[in-house]
């Protein structure tokens, strides 16, 4: 049980970080300016949060490149955790290590707390995600968890 719950919390953390820039705008309305693309992808990854958060299944799918992930997988497993579990996302921080014209290194800090569902150990994680640009959109390519803090 211990371990499909550490497999939980893994999927989880990579689903909130592991998305691209489809659903984010490039261009900031309310300043009248052009985004940076430093500013698209902290957007996106927020985004990201939020798509998770609200379990909008579709919008998590959309910012991941399903050619380097099966995204039927991906999918049923999604759908399966946002069954199971109503669970809190709290991005900690953002941080963008490279970004060249279609590729970016960043690192993300989360915290994901359990609000209902069977058990689950809150954590706090930081990953190391690798984004790409799929025509234009980034998108997320794969993570890497550098570490995980339960909580409990």
């Amino acid at each position: 049980m211990k371990k499909f719950i550490n497999l939980i919390c893994l999927v989880l953390v990579f689903t909130l970080v592991a998305c691209g820039s489809n659903g984010v705008v490039s261009y900031d309305k309310k300043k009248n300016k052009k985004l940076s693309e430093e500013q698209l992808i902290k957007k996106f990854i927020k985004l990201n949060a939020e798509y998770n958060q609200n379990e909008e299944i579709e919008q998590v799918i959309e910012q991941t490149d399903c050619s380097t992930i099966n995204c039927a997988e991906f999918r049923l497993t999604m759908e399966n955790i946002f069954d199971t579990y109503d669970l809190k996302y709290e991005l900690i921080s953002v941080k963008i290590l490279e970004i060249t014209s279609n590729k970016a290194e960043v690192i993300v800090t989360q915290k994901t707390t359990k609000v209902n569902g069977p058990e689950f150990r809150d954590n706090k994680g930081e990953f190391l995600h690798t984004l790409i640009k799929v025509d234009n959109n980034w998108k997320f390519k794969n993570t890497k968890v550098n570490k995980v803090e339960y909580l409990d």
